[in-house]
C-alpha cells in the first residue's frame, strides 16, 4: 500500500502533508534580525522617499569597467582589453556587471609591480559605487531638511547608504518595487534599479505574493523568471566547466591543460551533480560562483520564497517547477537552488513532486545536518535522526511513485542508491550497528518496484566504476538490485562475474566486502550458476600459485603478503555469506570453494599458493576502525548454516591455521557439538609454532582475544613469549599493557590474592603510572564484586570513586553490576518489592546520569543486559524486552536469552520463552543460565546469576581516553609529558619550530621552477602549515597575519605567525628575509627592528626570530648575537644567550633570556639556510672535477691507441 495515498487523487493535498512534515522534521537554524535601541533609526517613509530618488552608478558596470581597464597602462603579461580579459577567465560578466573571483584578485594583488598592474588597478575599485539623487529635495519637499541632509551627506562621500538603518526593511523594499516600476522605461529597467537599491537595504526578505497585489506581483515574477533564464552568464554544465577551468588556470598561473586535469568532468545525473558541486575540486568555484552571480540568485531567492509560503497550491509549485527545470541545465542556478532548500525544508516538498528532482530531494534529506547546540545534544541528536529517517522516507515514497509511474529517469533513483553504499561508514552492511536506516528506507520502496524498472538501474550503473568490482559502491548496489527484483536471470552475469574476478585479482588496497550483505552475496551465487564457466570462476577466482609465481624478483614480498591475504579474505566472506543467505540444503560446490579458500589462507605455504591471510595484522584495530566485522563472525555464521557433516569439513580446514587469533574469535560463537575441538587447538597451538608475526601489537592482539575467551594457559604462554620479543626502541605503554594483561590472567584464573596483593605500580611517565592505578583500582573493584568475600557496597564506591575521575564505560557498567548485587541478594530472577523498588528505580536513574556524561551514547551488551536484569527485578518484562532487542550480541548471547525467555514467559508467552532458551542451547549447548531460566520458567526455582562485568577496557577505547585527557591537559602540562624535562614547553616549541624550518629548508634544492620566495609571506605560510601539523594532535593552532601588540605607530601590530591553544598564545614568531650584505646599514636596521617589533606583539614567555638567510649564515649569527645583547627594546634587560647545538639538519641559532615586568622571557633566533652557497658551489666542483677527470681519461686512451 502507497504511503501517500493522496498522491494519486489530490497531489495537492500531498504537497501540503509533505510541507508540514518537512518543516517539522527537518529543523533549520535562523537567527532574528538584531535591532539595536540604542542606534539612530531613519524613519521608514524618509528612506523610502530618498531611495526613489537615488541613482546608483557601480564601477562593475560594464561601460566603467571598460572605460577604466588600461587607463594607466597594460602590462606585457596581460590582456590588451576588457574583452580579451573575459574571455582568458580573468573576469566574466554577469546582468551587465564586471565580477572578478577572489583568487584572481589575489594573484593580482601579490603580483610585483609592473606584472598585472591594469588588473590591480581594476580590482581596487570594482566595488565601489557613486550616488546621486534626480531632485535636491529643496522645492520639491520644503521643509523636509532630513532628506536633504542625508542626500547631500551621501552625494558628499560622508554618509554610505548602506549605513542607514531602518525599522521595516522589507515594507521600504516592497514600496519601491511599485514605485520603481512606475518610474521605469521597461519592466527589466525597473527590476535592475530596484534590485540596487534592495541591496542598500540589505536585501530583506520578500514574499511577492504578500508584498504586492496581483498586477506588481505576477510583473515581478515573469521578468524575473524571464531574465533568469535568458542570462547568458548561467551557462551549461560544459560551459560552466570550461570557465571554472579558465579561472583557475588564471589564479594560479599554470596552463588550461594543467587546471583541466584537477576539474572533473560534470556527471549525467542530477544526484550526481549535487556531490560534484560539493567535491573539493569544484566547491570552491561554486561557491565563488554565489558570490559572482549574487544578483541572479538574489532574485531566485524572491521566487523561492513565494513558493515557500504558499501553502495551497498545484503539486508541484508551477513556479517552483519552472525555476527547478530552469536550474537542472545551469549548474550555479542548481547550487544556489539547492543551497535555498537546505535552509527551507517546506521547499523539498515541490522538489521530491517534482519527477526529474525528485532523487536530489531525497539526497538533500539524506544530507540533512543536526544543527543542535552544545546542550542536550543526545536528545536533539536522536531527534534529528528520527526526523530525517522520517522524512526521507516520505521522500522516498514519492520517488518510488515516480518510479511506477515511469516518470523520472532510473538513473537518478540509481545514483541514490549508490550514493548511501558510498556514504556508508565502516561495519558490515546486515549488522544491527551498522544497518543504515535510509538505507533500509529506500530499499524496502525499490523491492515495490517492477522488475524492469530495476533491471534498468542495474543497466546504469554498469560503467567504468562498476568493474572495479568487489569494493565499489556499484558493485554492490547491483548486487541488492539483483536481489530486491530477483533479475538473476535478466542481469548479464559475464560483467558481474568478470568484475568480482578482476577485483579480486587486483591487488587493490581498499578491497573489502563489508557493502555485502548475505542476501547480495547469495544474488551473486546465483547469478554465476547460469554457465559453468561462470560457476568456475566466481568459486575459483584467486589463482595464488600463480600470483606467487608470477611476482618479479624485486618485489617487495610483504605488500604481496598483504595483497593476496585480502584476496584470500575477501573470497572467504562472499562465500560465508552466500551459504547463510542460500538455501539451507547448500551445493555441494560451493561448501567445496569455502574450504578450499580457508586451507589458502590457513597458512603460508607459498610453494603450495597459500598465505597467511589470518594473521592479526589484519583485524587490527589500532590503526583506524575496522571496515569490516571479524572474519570469524562469516565463518562461525557459515558453520552455523551448515549441515553436521558440512560442519566438520569446514571445521577440519580452520583448524589447520597456526593464527591462535582466528581460533579465539570463532571459539565463542562456533557449534557447542565443535567447541572442544577448537579449545584443543588453541591448547596445542604453542607460541614457537604461531604464525610469523610482524609487530608487537600482533602479539597484543593474540594475548588480548585469548583472555577475553578465557583461555587462560593459551594466554600465558603467549605472555610470556611477549616478553621476550625484542623491538627497534622501547615502545611506548609496552610495560602497561604487561601490567593490565597480569591483571586479567589473575582475575581469569580467580588468583584473587595476585590482585589484592599485587604492588603499587611505579611507572615512569605520569600517564601511564595513572592509568596503571587506575587499572588495579578496577581489578580490585571486581574481586570485590565477584571473589569469594563478595563486598558490592565496596565495589560499588571503587567504581563510583574511578567514574568520578574519568568518565568510562567500563567503571559505569561494573557500578551498575555492584548495584544490581545489593539488590539482587539470593536471586538474579527475583522481583524487588517494598522500599527496593524505590532504590532500583534510583540505581536506572544515576546508570543514565552516567551514561549522559559519556562522550557518545554507547550500545554495550554487558551493560544492556545487566539493565535488562534489573528491568525483570522491576517488573517490566517489556522494557527488558525492548532492551535487548536493539544491542548486538557476541559474547552474551545466553545471558540475553535467559532474559529474554523470563520476560516473554512474565507476558504470559510461554511459546516464545521456550523458543528462545532452545534456540540459545542449540548454537551454545546447556549452560548455567540457560538451565537456571528454564527451570525458573518450570517452578520459580531461584538462581543466583551474578551481573556480568566488564574485567577490561577496549585497547582502543583505553588509547582514545588516554589521548583525550592528553588534549585537556594545559600546554605546560602537555609538554612535560612529551619532553620529561625541566625546561619541557620551551624544548618542544624549540624542537617543532626547528623541525618545520628545516623542512622548509630541506625544499629549496627542489623548487627550481617555483618561485617561493618572491614574497616573505609565502615563506611563512610554508612554516605555518608545516608547524600546524605538527601541533594539531596537542589541540594547538597556528595562524597568520594576526592583530595584535603594538606597530611603530601604536597601532595594533600585524604579526607574521602565532601559536595558540584556545585564546592564550603560546609563542609568536616574526620572519624576514635577508639577500643583502651586512655591510648596508639598512640590512642591520631591518633585523634589529624586526626583533625589536617581535617584543612588542605580546607577552608570552617565548619569542620566535626567523631569518631567511641568502647570504652567509654565520655572519647573520654573529649580527645577531650582538644585537640580541645591544638591540633590544626599553623594558627589557639582557640575561645571558646560549647557542643551540648542532646536532643535525635543522637550522642553526642561539636562545637569549631577557627580564621584562611580566616576567623571565626567552627569544629563540634561527637562521635558515636558504642560499645554500657552499652545498651549491660543492655540487659545481663536483661536476668540473668529473669532467676533468672524464676529459684526462678519455686523452689517455687516445694516446695509448694504435695507429
Amino acid at each position: 500500500m502507497s504511503r501517500f495515498s493522496s498522491f494519486q487523487y489530490a497531489p495537492s493535498e500531498t504537497r501540503q502533508i509533505l510541507r508540514d512534515r518537512f518543516a517539522r522534521k527537518l529543523r533549520v537554524s535562523r537567527q532574528d534580525r538584531y535591532l539595536d535601541p540604542n542606534l539612530a533609526y531613519t524613519p521608514d517613509v524618509v528612506a523610502l522617499r530618498l531611495l526613489q530618488e537615488m541613482t546608483i552608478s557601480p564601477a562593475s558596470s560594464w561601460s566603467a569597467v571598460e572605460a577604466a581597464y588600461g587607463l594607466d597602462g597594460v602590462c606585457p603579461d596581460e590582456a590588451t582589453t576588457l574583452p580579451d580579459l573575459v574571455s582568458s577567465g580573468g573576469a566574466r560578466v554577469v546582468w551587465g556587471r564586471v565580477k572578478i573571483s577572489r583568487d584572481i584578485a589575489v594573484r593580482a594583488f601579490r603580483a610585483p609591480d609592473g606584472e598585472m598592474d591594469a588588473l590591480k588597478a581594476l580590482v581596487k575599485g570594482i566595488h565601489s559605487q557613486t550616488f546621486g539623487f534626480g531632485s535636491d529635495f529643496g522645492a520639491d519637499f520644503g521643509a523636509d531638511a532630513e532628506l536633504r541632509a542625508l542626500s547631500e551627506d551621501i552625494v558628499a562621500g560622508q554618509l554610505d547608504p548602506h549605513h542607514l538603518v531602518v525599522r521595516s526593511p522589507t515594507w521600504v523594499a516592497e514600496r519601491l518595487w511599485e514605485a520603481v516600476r512606475a518610474q521605469a522605461i521597461s519592466v527589466k529597467d525597473a527590476l535592475r534599479r530596484w534590485f540596487d537599491l534592495w541591496g542598500v537595504l540589505k536585501y530583506p526578505d520578500i514574499v511577492p505574493e504578500r508584498a504586492w497585489g496581483p498586477g506588481d506581483a505576477a510583473a515581478f515574477r515573469e521578468v524575473a523568471l524571464g531574465l533568469i533564464g535568458s542570462e547568458p552568464a548561467l551557462a551549461g554544465w560544459i560551459e560552466t566547466r570550461d570557465l571554472y577551468v579558465r579561472q583557475a588556470a588564471f589564479a594560479h598561473n599554470v596552463t588550461v591543460a594543467n587546471a583541466e586535469c584537477d576539474i572533473p568532468a560534470p556527471p549525467s545525473t542530477a544526484v550526481c551533480r549535487a556531490l560534484w558541486l560539493e567535491g573539493r575540486a569544484v566547491e570552491g568555484h561554486a561557491y565563488e560562483s554565489l558570490d559572482d552571480c549574487a544578483d541572479l540568485f538574489g532574485l531566485a531567492r524572491v521566487l523561492l520564497a513565494d513558493v515557500d509560503a504558499q501553502h495551497n497550491a498545484k503539486a508541484p509549485h508551477p513556479m517552483g517547477a519552472a525555476l527547478f527545470d530552469l536550474a537542472l541545465d545551469r549548474p550555479e542556478l542548481f547550487n544556489s537552488v539547492l543551497h535555498q532548500a537546505r535552509s527551507h525544508p517546506r521547499l523539498l516538498a515541490d522538489l521530491v513532486l517534482h519527477p526529474p528532482t525528485a532523487a536530489l530531494a531525497c539526497l538533500l534529506i539524506a544530507q540533512w545536518r543536526h544543527t543542535g547546540g552544545a546542550w542536550e545534544r543526545s536528545l536533539t541528536k536522536a531527534d534529528h535522526q528520527v526526523g530525517q529517517a522520517d522524512a526521507f522516507a516520505d521522500g522516498v515514497a514519492i520517488l518510488g511513485e515516480h518510479l511506477r509511474r515511469e516518470a523520472i529517469p532510473v538513473g537518478e533513483a540509481a545514483a541514490l542508491l549508490t550514493w548511501l553504499h558510498r556514504r556508508a561508514g565502516p561495519g558490515f552492511v546486515d549488522d544491527g550497528e551498522g544497518e543504515d536506516l535510509l538505507m533500509a528506507r529506500l530499499r524496502r520502496e525499490l523491492a515495490d518496484c517492477p522488475a524492469p524498472v530495476l533491471l534498468a538501474m542495474t543497466r546504469f550503473l554498469r560503467g567504468s566504476a562498476f568493474d572495479q568490482g568487489l569494493g565499489a559502491p556499484e558493485f554492490a548496489a547491483v548486487l541488492d538490485l539483483c536481489d530486491l527484483g530477483n533479475l538473476t536471470d535478466d542481469v548479464d552475469p559475464e560483467r558481474v562475474i568478470a568484475a568480482y574476478e578482476g577485483s579480486l585479482q587486483a591487488d587493490h588496497y581498499s578491497l573489502s566486502a563489508y557493502r555485502v550483505g548475505v542476501a547480495g552475496a547469495a544474488a551473486l551465487a546465483r547469478l554465476s550458476e547460469r554457465t559453468e564457466d561462470l560457476r568456475r570462476r566466481f568459486l575459483y577466482p584467486l589463482r595464488l600459485r600463480a600470483r606467487l609465481a608470477d611476482a618479479p624478483p624485486d618485489h617487495n614480498p610483504f605488500m604481496l603478503a598483504d595483497a593476496l591475504g585480502r584476496s584470500v579474505r575477501a573470497h572467504i566472506r562472499i562465500l560465508c555469506r552466500a551459504i547463510v543467505g542460500g538455501p539451507r540444503d547448500t551445493t555441494s560446490d560451493l561448501l567445496d570453494a569455502l574450504v578450499a579458500a580457508v586451507r589458502s589462507g590457513a597458512l603460508e605455504h607459498k610453494e603450495k599458493g597459500r598465505v597467511a591471510a589470518f594473521a592479526p595484522s589484519f583485524e587490527s584495530t589500532l590503526i583506524g576502525t575496522p571496515r569490516d566485522r571479524p572474519l570469524a563472525s562469516d565463518l562461525t555464521a557459515a558453520l552455523g548454516r551448515l549441515n553436521l557433516a558440512a560442519q566438520v569439513a569446514l571445521l577440519d580446514a580452520i583448524l589447520q591455521t597456526d593464527e591462535p587469533l582466528i581460533l579465539a574469535q570463532i571459539l565463542p560463537n562456533v557449534p557447542p557439538n565443535l567447541r572442544a575441538r577448537v579449545e584443543q587447538r588453541i591448547a596445542a597451538l604453542a607460541p614457537d609454532a604461531a604464525a610469523e608475526i610482524r609487530s608487537l601489537p600482533e602479539m597484543q592482539a593474540r594475548i588480548d582475544q585469548l583472555l577475553t575467551v578465557g583461555a587462560a594457559d593459551a594466554a600465558a604462554s603467549y605472555m610470556a613469549a611477549e616478553k621476550n620479543l625484542k623491538t627497534w626502541g622501547k615502545p611506548a605503554g609496552r610495560e602497561l599493557t604487561q601490567f593490565r594483561n597480569g591483571l586479567r590472567l589473575a582475575f581469569l584464573r580467580q588468583d584473587w590474592d595476585a590482585i589484592t596483593q599485587a604492588p603499587q605500580p611505579a611507572f615512569t611517565a605520569q600517564l601511564e603510572q595513572e592509568s596503571a592505578l587506575e587499572t588495579l583500582q578496577q581489578f580490585r573493584g571486581l574481586v570485590a564484586l565477584v571473589g569469594p568475600n563478595r563486598d558490592p557496597a565496596m565495589a560499588k564506591a571503587v567504581f563510583a570513586n574511578l567514574f568520578a575521575k574519568r568518565n568510562s564505560l567500563i567503571f559505569a557498567t561494573n557500578w551498575f553490576a555492584a548495584a544490581i548485587c545489593e539488590l539482587l541478594v539470593d536471586d538474579g530472577f527475583s522481583l524487588l518489592s517494598g522500599p527496593d523498588v524505590r532504590l532500583g528505580r534510583q540505581v536506572l536513574a544515576e546508570l543514565d546520569r552516567m551514561v549522559a556524561l559519556l562522550p557518545e551514547a554507547p550500545t554495550d551488551e554487558v551493560l544492556e543486559c545487566n539493565r535488562a536484569q534489573l528491568l525483570l527485578a522491576l517488573g517490566e518484562p517489556s522494557q527488558a524486552l525492548a532492551t535487548l532487542s536493539i544491542v548486538p550480541l557476541t559474547r552474551l548471547y545466553a545471558s540475553a536469552a535467559a532474559y529474554r525467555a523470563v520476560a516473554f514467559a512474565r507476558l504470559g508467552q510461554p511459546a516464545e520463552a521456550t523458543a528462545a532458551l532452545d534456540g540459545a542451547e542449540f548454537r551454545f549447548g546447556v549452560t548455567p543460565i540457560l538451565a537456571a531460566a528454564r527451570a525458573h520458567i518450570a517452578s520459580g526455582a531461584a538462581f543466583l546469576a551474578l551481573p556480568d562485568v566488564s574485567a577490561y577496557d577496549d585497547l582502543v577505547d583505553n588509547v582514545g581516553s588516554a589521548i583525550a585527557r592528553f588534549r585537556l591537559m594545559g600546554p605546560q602540562q602537555q609538554a612535560r609529558v612529551l619532553r620529561p624535562q625541566s625546561d619541557a614547553f620551551e624544548a618542544l616549541l624549540i624542537d617543532y619550530v626547528r623541525a618545520a624550518a628545516d623542512a622548509v629548508v630541506s625544499l629549496v634544492p627542489m623548487m627550481k621552477s617555483v618561485d617561493i620566495d618572491a614574497i616573505e609571506d609565502d615563506l611563512n605560510a610554508f612554516v605555518q602549515h608545516l608547524l600546524a601539523a605538527r601541533v594539531q594532535f596537542l589541540g594547538w593552532s597556528v595562524n597568520d597575519q594576526s592583530k595584535g601588540g603594538y606597530s611603530a605607530k601604536a597601532n595594533a601590530g600585524e604579526r607574521d605567525i602565532i601559536l595558540t591553544s584556545g585564546s592564550t598564545i603560546l609563542a609568536i614568531i616574526e620572519a624576514l628575509k635577508c639577500k643583502s650584505a651586512l655591510t648596508r646599514d639598512v640590512v642591520r636596521a631591518d633585523l634589529e627592528s624586526h626583533f625589536q617589533k617581535l617584543l612588542g606583539y605580546g607577552t608570552p614567555r617565548i619569542f620566535f626570530h626567523l631569518t631567511y638567510a641568502y647570504i652567509d649564515v654565520g655572519k647573520v649569527i654573529a649580527f645577531l648575537e650582538t644585537a640580541a645583547k645591544t638591540a633590544c627594546p626599553p623594558g627589557f634587560k639582557y640575561l645571558d644567550q646560549e647557542k643551540i647545538r648542532h646536532e643535525d639538519s635543522r637550522p642553526p641559532g642561539f636562545v637569549a633570556r631577557y627580564d621584562a615586568d611580566f616576567g623571565e622571557v626567552k627569544v629563540v633566533f634561527l637562521v635558515l639556510n636558504m642560499g645554500q652557497h657552499r652545498q651549491r658551489n660543492a655540487g659545481i666542483t663536483a661536476g668540473k672535477t668529473k669532467a676533468r677527470k672524464a676529459t684526462t681519461r678519455a686523452g689517455k686512451s687516445k694516446a695509448m691507441k694504435p695507429s
